[in-house]
């Protein structure tokens, strides 16, 4: 899961990030297990599958997830009820394959500037992305 990350934190434009550098770009374990749908409906439409471990873009974090919920919003998305939901998650299919808007895990990776950076830091987050 990534998130976008407070800009500036660790002092990012003062080349004084916390983490250790990776040099060239992240290619470290490059699937992960996760929970997708293609298509609204009931829960049936979820299913386990390996997806390709998506990369930080700049200010953005990744997150292997360690506990997860499913909450009323997650079951309105994979539904895409009431429909005008659909202006947000796609009006076809869903817009992002991976649903869930709460969990807790660990950061693998923060990107900053160009750069990715190693961070083991142990967090609990909360996804605000508009639906």
């Amino acid at each position: 899961m990534i998130i976008p990350r407070h800009r500036h934190e660790y002092g990012c434009c003062a080349n004084e990030c916390a983490p250790t550098a990776i040099a060239g770009s992240f290619t470290a374990f490059l699937l992960m297990k996760a929970i997708v749908y293609t298509k609204y409906g009931s829960p049936n439409v979820l299913e386990l599958k390996e997806t390709e471990k998506p990369v930080p873009n700049k200010n953005e974090v990744l997150i292997k997830v360690h506990a997860t919920t499913v909450n009323r919003t997650d079951c309105a998305t994979i539904r895409a009820k009431p429909f005008f939901m659909r202006i947000v998650t796609g009006a076809f299919k869903p817009k992002k394959k991976i649903p869930g808007t709460e969990f807790s895990g660990k950061i693998e990776a923060i990107a900053c500037n160009g750069q990715v950076f190693l961070e083991t830091n142990e967090a609990r987050f909360l996804k605000n992305t508009g639906h």
